[in-house]
């Protein structure tokens, strides 16, 4: 037991204290006894300072009758506890007094401190139990959690079955749009060589210079019916081929392209591009707009080749379509921006691109690249900065072109400003 944990001193604490201000008067009363040698060492020390070890020592320095009698007379029965008041004054029996008041103090620690000790296992056992309950909420939540980590697992495994069958479905739908636009080009090259061979055939039997008036309108009629077959294969087609596109715009993943060698530029991507706003009073669906449009500084023409030419001059050979087309875009561009026309290749490997005039350029795809594809592929190069124009009947070619931010005029008013 230490010093500041000893019932005694606990007890004769006001005595103790009263012994070192009488040892601290006597030092500085002259005429004063000295005060007892226990006590001297102390004198200086500051008050509250050390408390356990002078309490220790003024109670020793009590034992001193002379001193103990100085200490007593600054005291009272009423100004000091019991305790105190014992020692300083000290009657028969007061050393049993004593101890008996000891004994009563340190029995009232044990109760206290078992006191403390069970408030201290009470609030422990409340902490236990709160923890035990928040231990138990947990558990719970961990558990749901697990259960919707399942249920999410799950799902991916859903989503990723749905994005696999997706994927095939996009590329069954690429295979047969593939395989539509070679149908297209096919008839289209087919219906313009036989068109050339039927007019071969009526002109070695029925020269045009001699015939007379109705055998030339029957060959007139016959050219109309056919170049109306054209048309309305081609629209066909071009529908297929439209339809085809919206079921890949649909179904195809975002994340990966889809295989065949198809630009991913076909896909229009985010751009700040705008369309150029026509001049007041003009419409893009009229010559006017268009001749005003084409001639803005760095404009950029991209011609859809075929898609103008079968259009225009559906009786003619590929060929000959080509001729034209170029020949009357190499006009146009006299007092416009660069042209570019692009047509489908034909055989292994395409056709290189060549030069018709100084602002006109003709474009030839790889055999496994469409024109379309091309185009907006040559759209997305382009600096933002300059007009682009592309010129096309093709919905595909139109939808993705305007999303580029191009403007877009049809092959039917490019025909028209060709013949103007």
């Amino acid at each position: 037991m230490t010093r500041s944990s000893d019932p005694r001193l606990v007890l004769l604490a006001q005595a103790a204290d009263l012994a070192i201000e009488t040892a601290r008067r006597d030092a500085e009363d002259e005429l004063a006894p000295a005060p007892p040698a226990v006590l001297r060492p102390m004198l200086t020390w500051r008050r509250g300072t050390r408390v356990a070890a002078a309490r220790a020592a003024s109670v020793s320095a009590l034992e001193d009758p002379e001193f103990r009698a100085r200490v007593r007379s600054g005291a009272t029965p009423d100004s000091v506890d019991r305790a105190s008041w014992l020692v300083l004054e000290r009657p028969e029996g007061w050393e049993g007094d004593l101890e008996e008041l000891i004994a009563q103090l340190a029995e009232q620690r044990q109760d206290g401190e078992a006191a403390a000790g069970k408030l201290r296992d009470a609030e422990l056992a409340a902490t236990v139990t709160e923890l035990r309950r928040h231990v138990a909420v947990q558990a719970r939540d961990l558990a749901k959690m697990a259960k919707q980590c399942d249920q999410h697992v799950g799902r991916i495994a859903e989503l990723t079955d749905e994005l696999d069958r997706q994927r095939d479905m996009a590329r069954v739908a690429l295979d047969e749009r593939r395989e539509a636009v070679r149908d297209l080009k096919q008839m289209e090259r087919r219906l313009a060589e036989r068109t050339v061979e039927w007019k071969a055939a009526m002109a070695t039997h029925v020269a045009p210079e001699t015939a007379p008036v109705a055998v030339q309108q029957v060959v007139d009629a016959a050219v109309a019916a056919a170049a109306a077959a054209v048309q309305a294969a081609h629209s066909a087609l071009g529908e297929r081929i439209a339809a085809l596109g919206l079921v890949l715009r649909g179904h195809e993943p975002d994340a990966q392209p889809l295989p065949g060698g198809d630009r991913p530029s076909s896909k229009p991507p985010q751009q700040t591009r705008r369309p150029v706003r026509l001049g007041r009073g003009l419409r893009i669906d009229t010559v006017a707009g268009v001749q005003w449009l084409v001639r803005r500084p760095g404009a950029m023409v991209f011609i859809d080749g075929y898609n103008v030419t079968m259009l225009a001059w559906p009786a003619m050979s590929a060929a000959e379509q080509r001729d034209r087309l170029e020949q009357g875009c190499a006009k146009v561009a006299m007092d416009a921006g660069t042209v570019v026309i692009v047509f489908d290749g034909e055989g292994a490997g395409g056709r290189p691109a060549r030069s018709v005039g100084s602002s006109v350029r003709v474009r030839y795809t790889d055999t496994d690249t469409e024109a379309d594809d091309e185009i907006l592929h040559l759209v997305a190069q382009v600096p933002l900065g300059q007009p682009v124009i592309v010129v096309s009947n093709d919905r595909r070619v139109v939808d993705g072109a305007a999303a580029l931010g191009a403007n877009t005029v049809s092959s039917t008013t490019w025909t028209e400003l060709l013949r103007t």
